[in-house]
């Protein structure tokens, strides 16, 4: 059995800690009141930090001047069901303090809280410590206001299929296997792929809906492809071909060729030139297909006039080699391979 280490990115960054607390007892006030708080923090450490910030600010009781009565942990009672939460906020930019409302589809309030502290460091560069969390709720699809979370709602909700992988055989399925399974495709070529498919990035994630690519087959590919998958179609006979890009960058369709040995060369070629040419950040490109392309399928001047037999390479600069009995190991002066 192989031990699999959960990726720390994909767990849950905020929890929900319901503390208690209250100042230390005097002789001027042997019961003074207890307080209790509902407070999102990434650990319990912050939690408590959060607790004495507000006490201080309500009744003047600090950490060294005051006691926790309680800390607990609270969790979602069906962390497997989609929910809308409704979040109010406040924040403290650099003018003003500012109040907001928020509303996020997740499977826990912990993970709405997440995606809010995001958009708010991102769209309004907010520090986490200036956000205060006012109220949380569960919100039914009725009292939904924004667009973003509206438009997931409703029984007739269809998703397009990015990639179908063949089941195993009723008559090879086992309870344990040798090998770990395979669920990469690899017996569907590109000249049987359907014409409409769903664009998909490099890492196989969804870009939206179903729309026609074009020259998404790629003639004479020798290559078993899986199906939709944006890097898996290439060449295994020359090396200089040319390989067809088709990129997406946010609403505009791109289509570019280039020469390298590699697929990964390519597309490396494509980051620079989108960032030089288009001011791009690699963030915003979509990759939705690759394409190794014969000579005759080239459409861009730079790669078309790179083909032919008699192609010749000008000699930029000739160095004259020394003479082998003046070739030593160590030169006591720099060699100088400027030709005068």
């Amino acid at each position: 059995m192989v031990k699999t280490v959960a990726d720390a990115s994909l767990q849950a960054r905020m929890h929900q800690y319901h503390i208690v607390g209250r100042a230390a007892p005097t002789q001027k006030n042997p019961v003074p009141k207890i307080y209790r708080m509902r407070l999102f923090a990434k650990n319990a450490v912050l939690a408590k930090s959060r607790f004495w910030y507000f006490m201080k600010k309500m009744n003047k009781a600090k950490k060294s001047g005051g006691e926790l009565l309680a800390i607990n942990e609270l969790f979602d009672p069906k962390p497997n069901k989609v929910n809308n939460y409704g979040i109010w906020l406040r924040y403290e930019s650099r003018t003003n303090t500012h109040n907001m409302y928020k509303e996020y589809r997740d499977v826990t309030i912990n993970g709405a809280v997440g995606q809010m502290y995001m958009e708010m460091a991102g769209r309004h560069r907010a520090h986490p410590n200036t956000i205060q969390i006012i109220n949380t709720a569960v919100l039914k699809d009725s009292e939904c206001k924004r667009a973003h979370v509206t438009e997931m709602h409703g029984e007739g909700l269809k998703y397009p299929v990015i990639r179908k992988v063949p089941m195993v055989a009723k008559k090879y399925r086992t309870t344990f296997k040798a090998t770990r399974p395979n669920t990469f495709v690899t017996e569907q070529p590109c000249s049987e792929r359907p014409e409409s498919v769903a664009g998909v990035n490099a890492s196989g994630s969804l870009l939206g809906s179903t729309k026609q690519i074009r020259g998404h087959r790629a003639p004479g590919c020798m290559a078993k492809c899986a199906a939709f998958h944006p890097l898996s179609c290439r060449r295994t006979a020359e090396s200089n071909r040319c390989n067809g890009v088709d990129n997406r960058l946010r609403t505009h369709n791109m289509y570019k060729e280039y020469r390298d040995v590699t697929i990964n060369g390519a597309v490396g070629q494509m980051y620079m030139e989108m960032a030089g040419r288009h001011r791009a950040h690699p963030n915003t490109i979509q990759i939705i297909n690759t394409a190794t392309l014969k000579d005759s399928e080239c459409k861009r001047a730079h790669v078309t006039e790179m083909h032919g037999e008699g192609l010749k390479y000008p000699v930029i600069r000739k160095v004259p080699m020394a003479a082998k009995k003046y070739r030593t190991t160590f030169k006591a002066k720099r060699p100088n391979t400027f030709v005068h």
